[in-house]
């Protein structure tokens, strides 16, 4: 009766791992919201299938996107479900080399079904009604299968004794990374707004040129590509616009996305890997 005892105090005074929580509830999170998304767009394109001037043409896009979402979101099930076993007190069981399953998990041999894939692909597209039922299949499979040959390559002779790190840091590489570029770059293109606002108040001549195209776009319903190009020589040919622009697309924005990519490494510094 006393070990019970013991044993339940000790349940109770585990404490909880917050990381582990938060990598259950972002992965479980973003998971169900792109399977529902793959279900929403899935069905949308059943429906535009059937709509009165719709048709193929509009419904197999849908498919795909709902095919691409289905992958993602699939990828980030396994990181909630490691870390909802860790958060309950149960370990991972890791599959060893003797596993059946790893006789088939072969991905320097899949790779080499990908130019029939891309072929077979290519040539469904031809056909409305084929392409709707197999891209959608044959678009998972050429996502899939290069980056199912990477991850390989680079996991070889690696122990594979840490299933939640392993699939946690994929699924902060899919969510985390991410939403960290977008905000982070946001950040600079207001600031890089302001900038040019400023810039452009200094230089009278420039500043009529940016209401000329701010005038053509609000008085237009449908903006014409190549009037609105035209209007924007005189600020494309300026120096010091063409130095700001060269600045956010060639240093800033290669720069915040390449730091933040990695983001989800950086909750495992320190921690023996």
């Amino acid at each position: 009766m006393s070990e019970a005892i013991q044993v339940g105090e000790q349940k109770a005074a585990r404490p909880v791992h917050w990381l582990t929580l938060a990598q259950f509830g972002v992965s479980a999170l973003a998971a169900l919201m792109l399977l529902g998304l793959a279900v929403a767009m899935a069905l949308a394109g059943l429906l535009q299938l059937f709509a009165p001037g719709a048709g193929l043409a509009l419904a197999t896009p849908s498919v795909l996107n709902a095919s691409g979402m289905l992958l993602v979101g699939g990828l980030l099930a396994p990181s909630a479900g490691y870390a909802l076993l860790r958060l309950v007190g149960r370990r991972a069981a890791v599959l060893g080399p003797e596993s059946g399953w790893r006789r088939f998990y072969r991905p320097g041999l899949w790779l080499l079904v990908l130019p029939l894939v891309v072929a077979v692909g290519f040539g469904a597209s031809f056909v409305p009604w084929l392409a709707f039922f197999a891209l959608p299949p044959l678009h998972l499979l050429g996502m899939s299968l290069p980056v199912f040959w990477l991850v390989w390559l680079a996991r070889r002779n690696l122990v594979n004794d840490a299933p939640q790190m392993f699939w946690g840091v994929l699924a902060g590489g899919l969510t985390l990374g991410p939403l960290l570029i977008l905000l982070v770059e946001l950040v600079f293109l207001v600031g890089g707004i302001l900038v040019i606002g400023v810039y452009l108040a200094a230089n009278p001549a420039l500043l009529q040129a940016g209401a000329r195209i701010q005038n053509y776009i609000e008085t237009q319903p449908l903006p014409e590509t190549e009037v609105v190009l035209e209007l924007l020589m005189p600020l494309l040919a300026d120096r010091g616009i063409a130095l700001l622009a060269l600045l956010g697309v060639a240093v800033v924005v290669p720069l915040v996305e390449e730091a933040l990519k990695p983001a989800a490494l950086w909750l495992l510094a320190r921690r023996n890997l």
